[in-house]
């Protein structure tokens, strides 16, 4: 488990960030400005950033906020789409353009409040941080090479569909704990567990012990994805 010596405060996205630290780029420590009304997505994925740039230690939330940007872009031949245009699933929930991002983001902002509404069973195991690192690695190894455009689904209300691939060569979850290792990201225990064990159903792990931060994300994830699923 985490051990933790002091509470972490974490602000809401948009609120002031946390101060430069040496050893990380100061462009990824500003403020992230707004992006246009008229591009809800990329609107979204900034959110998404104001949120990773909170993480604590710092250089962490660098490896991290770069490792999103690394994913926004669809593919170049555009054989798939990237994070900030991915949908979270073909047909089940969030199955729209940027339908990721938002998803991440409603889980971010549910396990939050839980955390802050009642502390006490995360004191000294779960921060704020963790929350936000699980929550985002979630469903990550949706933004490369999973989903590509389906025009033909479209008018049926399935714009994406999966690579023929996806899952052959390696697990969903350890889909993301491969572009978390090609990134550099090390990550605790307590991380892992969270990303390989708060899948529910779909995990080929779901047989074992989840610990209270994968038992959280679990619960986030459910909540974005059946009572929400915008």
């Amino acid at each position: 488990m985490l051990a933790v010596d002091k509470p972490e405060v974490l602000l809401m996205a948009g609120e002031p960030v946390m101060e430069e630290e040496s050893g990380v780029e100061p462009a990824l420590l500003e403020p992230t400005p707004e992006a246009p009304d008229s591009d809800p997505l990329e609107a979204n994925f900034r959110r998404l950033v104001r949120y990773l740039r909170q993480i604590q230690p710092r250089e962490l939330a660098k490896q991290l906020m770069v490792l999103a940007f690394e994913l926004k872009d669809d593919a170049p031949d555009g054989s798939w789409v990237g994070l900030k245009r991915a949908p979270a699933g073909r047909r089940m929930h969030h199955n729209r353009e940027g339908g990721l991002v938002q998803h991440i983001l409603q889980m971010i902002e549910f396990a939050l409040m839980i955390y802050h509404d009642n502390p006490q069973p995360f004191k000294g195991v779960v921060r704020p941080s963790d929350l936000i690192i699980a929550c985002f690695l979630h469903d990550l190894h949706k933004a490369r090479a999973c989903f590509r455009e389906d025009p033909a689904g479209r008018a049926k209300g399935t714009p994406f569909e999966y690579l023929p691939d996806v899952g052959k060569q390696l697990p969903n979850d350890v889909m993301t704990l491969w572009l978390v290792n090609q990134a550099g990201i090390k990550l605790t225990q307590d991380q892992i567990n969270a990303v390989i064990l708060a899948e529910g159903g779909y995990s080929l792990y779901r047989h074992q012990e989840r610990s209270k931060l994968a038992v959280l994300v679990s619960m986030a994830d459910e909540y974005s994805a059946l009572v929400l699923r915008k």
